[in-house]
């Protein structure tokens, strides 16, 4: 069987749903409701909103199967604790959170951002059991290793899938709010936007992004 037909044979299974493991659960997470920053007339809540409506969208009409779920959807989860706590309950594959600025100059820009503390020693193998106690400053080493993966990666990803819209150059790992307490991978997005509707020409690199970390997801399950 050739490497093209098994590729294929995958693509059409999750597609199609027909697995004998638990289907992929995926957490969108907009920028909070009450952030100042602000473009043109809109909001940054709004526009990550949209990014996110339509993510789901896309994603929903190819793989019926995938569970996506956007946190303003659930009200009483507006907190990033309370985020990071629905997403470690429901055993997320994914938690991915959006934001954006106004960038004055040049192209519009992915900045990609993932949890750290301490880089010196987060690198040291850590195991868990499913009795261990992690404290919530440390749960992002639960998810470390493949959540540094998928923000490594993720540079030269955007820079082929662009078509030169936009340009992403940086990975940072910082102990950012909106990741704090998630035991599961979980990324920031942050787009550079000139204008409030350039968040549209991320929606497909974004996607495309999100299909190639499932069959991943999809092998290790």
């Amino acid at each position: 069987m050739s490497i093209k037909f098994y590729s294929i044979a995958i693509t059409l299974l999750l597609i199609s749903g027909k697995t004998d493991t638990q289907p992929i659960t995926l957490v969108l997470d907009p920028a909070e409701k009450m952030s100042s920053r602000t473009i043109d007339s809109s909001t940054e809540y709004a526009i990550t909103l949209q990014l996110c409506h339509n993510i789901k969208k896309f994603l929903e009409y190819m793989y019926p199967s995938l569970k996506i779920i956007i946190t303003t959807s659930l009200t009483e989860f507006a907190q990033p604790y309370k985020k990071a706590s629905f997403a470690n309950t429901l055993q997320a594959d994914l938690f991915i959170n959006f934001s954006c600025f106004y960038k004055e100059e040049g192209r519009p820009l992915l900045t990609i951002y993932h949890y750290s503390l301490d880089q010196a020693t987060e690198r040291i193998s850590l195991s868990y059991n499913c009795l261990s106690f992690i404290p919530y400053q440390k749960a992002y080493l639960k998810a470390f290793v493949t959540t540094e993966k998928y923000a490594r990666e993720s540079v030269n990803f955007f820079n082929t899938h662009s078509k030169k819209k936009f340009e992403c150059t940086t990975v940072y790992a910082c102990p950012l709010l909106p990741l704090k307490g998630i035991t599961v991978p979980a990324i920031t997005f942050e787009m550079g936007l000139q204008s409030s509707n350039d968040w549209r020409i991320f929606i497909e690199p974004l996607v495309e992004w999100i299909k190639k970390n499932m069959l991943h997801i999809q092998n290790s399950k």
